[in-house]
């Protein structure tokens, strides 16, 4: 089985920078989204496998733009740390 690892990690990253780039607090998102704060941080670190409904809603209703797009990212970001031979 592969290691999720990695890509909870770039998942957490693309979040937290989605954040940032609608100038929001953890508190923020975290109270916009229904979660606890200790929740969001361990997602936006990479440590949090958070099931998919929790990371839909973190994402729809939370940031406000659809799933696919932060996907999307997550994927363009995960093609560029592969090895140049993997790719």
């Amino acid at each position: 089985m592969p290691d999720r690892r990695p890509l909870l990690v770039i998942v957490g990253r693309q979040v937290k920078q989605e954040r940032e780039a609608q100038g929001m607090t953890q508190t923020a998102l975290a109270e916009r989204a229904g979660m606890r704060v200790a929740r969001l941080r361990e997602i936006e670190h990479g440590r949090g496998n958070p099931a998919f409904p929790a990371l839909d809603r973190l994402v729809r209703v939370g940031l406000r733009i659809p799933l696919s797009d932060l996907i999307a990212a997550a994927e363009r970001e995960a093609s560029n740390e592969l090895p140049e031979h993997a790719q």
